[in-house]
């Protein structure tokens, strides 16, 4: 008699156990991604403040959304299609120089996107980067697999290494 009981009581917290390690994920409206303080950003307070009687035109890190120190290049990210934790996205990125003028990469450097979940440490499928003009670039295929917090890895790469890297920060 103890053993039946036993065994059902075990099926029981097995099957509760499982039904409670599944996620329950609220679908979300699309929302747009918030306007997150970059280090650009930061060091352009820092000058700001450090710098009021300056009358020379301050280094592109400080005017740039999204700065590559090692290659100093520029980069504007337009989102196209706003992702969510349902649907794909997609983005242009388009890279600038000094001058925040379109500029192609420098022979031998290639461009590698991908998503990172840090707190669940995963990332998700890969993206299409497709380019369409001279350091302009199409992403296509942006998919979160959960809402949460996500990390935007955009590096540039030689011979497979990475020679400079931006991370944007955002919730979905």
């Amino acid at each position: 008699m103890m053993k039946p009981l036993f065994f059902i009581y075990s099926v029981t917290a097995c099957l509760f156990l499982a039904g409670c390690a599944r996620p329950n994920y609220q679908k979300q409206q699309t929302a747009a991604l918030p306007n997150i303080e970059t280090p650009a950003q930061t060091d352009q307070e820092n000058s700001n403040q450090n710098n009021q009687a300056s009358t020379h035109e301050p280094p592109i890190s400080t005017t740039c959304s999204l700065y590559f120190p090692y290659t100093k290049l520029c980069a504007e990210l337009i989102w196209e299609k706003q992702p969510t934790d349902s649907e794909t996205g997609s983005f242009t990125l388009q890279f600038q120089d000094t001058h925040h003028q379109p500029t192609a990469l420098e022979a031998g450097l290639s461009l590698a996107i991908y998503l990172w979940m840090p707190s669940m440490n995963h990332g998700s499928s890969p993206m299409q980067i497709q380019q369409i003009g001279p350091g302009l670039y199409k992403v296509n295929r942006v998919y979160f697999i959960m809402p949460g917090q996500w990390d935007l890895h955009i590096q540039l790469k030689m011979n497979e290494q990475v020679q400079d890297e931006f991370v944007q920060k955002f919730t979905i």
